[in-house]
């Protein structure tokens, strides 16, 4: 595809809508992209990312089990994961510059910012377990109950890294933040994440350091029992309640 017409069709495109999935993977082939594909997953990517689309199909079952057995639930869902090769492209998906993945979970889709993947902290591993635990808590949890905060605390949690965010690990947002008074409050953090960097680095470590201080002060099954409650029907006001 001539280059004016792809940017063409990726301007078209809203953030996080059905159209990333309608663009990719249906017109794999007018996109001049590939699929490589078993019953258990779909990769689509831009043909020199053949190698790391099949690096995705390798590692995608033991990622899987893993996430498996940490939270007892499965993952029954056929994940479809769009790997680009340039971040100009990404970002003009993605219509933010600080993050390299992101998940559309009532899609099933992951869609990955490969030129990423090579700079610390990221790496493919990762960022894919990351994506794909959002998948599988989104799978058992209504939206509803789900707060972006805790969605994405415990898939920091899990996937040992950021995963979503490139953050300046020299500095830390959140401890600066306390020492000033000026932490965000978790209710501002259940829908949406703010979109300029420094509260969206904040966002991201707040998070993680909320559950990370759940699951050390009430021991590793305090997390699971949250989702599990949340999985059936209890409000997380009343699950933050209990502890």
């Amino acid at each position: 595809m001539k280059t004016y017409k792809k940017i063409a069709m990726i301007k078209s495109l809203s953030f996080l809508t059905g159209m990333i999935a309608i663009f990719f993977l249906q017109s794999a082939v007018e996109a001049q992209t590939e699929i490589l594909q078993n019953e258990d997953i779909i990769v689509v990517y831009e043909p020199p990312l053949k190698n790391a689309a099949g690096e995705v199909l390798q590692i995608y079952p033991v990622l899987k089990q893993e996430l498996e057995e940490i939270f007892r639930w499965r993952l029954d869902v056929k994940p479809q994961v769009v790997l680009i090769n340039s971040n100009q492209t990404f970002q003009k998906i993605a219509g933010n510059a600080f993050i390299v993945a992101f998940a559309v979970p009532d899609r099933n889709l992951i869609v990955i910012d490969y030129s990423k993947m090579k700079t610390r902290p990221f790496n493919l591993r990762i960022t894919f377990k990351h994506e794909l635990c959002h998948l599988l808590l989104h799978h058992h949890i209504s939206d509803s109950n789900l707060a972006r905060w805790l969605d994405e605390g415990v898939c920091q949690l899990v996937s040992d890294g950021i995963g979503e965010i490139l953050l300046d690990k020299s500095w830390s947002g959140l401890d600066a933040a306390i020492m000033a008074g000026r932490a965000l409050r978790l209710s501002r953090l259940t829908k949406t994440f703010p979109r300029d960097k420094a509260s969206l680095m904040l966002a991201y470590e707040q998070s993680k350091s909320v559950v990370t201080y759940i699951d050390r002060q009430y021991g590793s099954n305090a997390i699971l029992n949250i989702l599990g409650d949340l999985k059936n029907g209890e409000t997380l006001e009343t699950e933050m309640a209990k502890h």
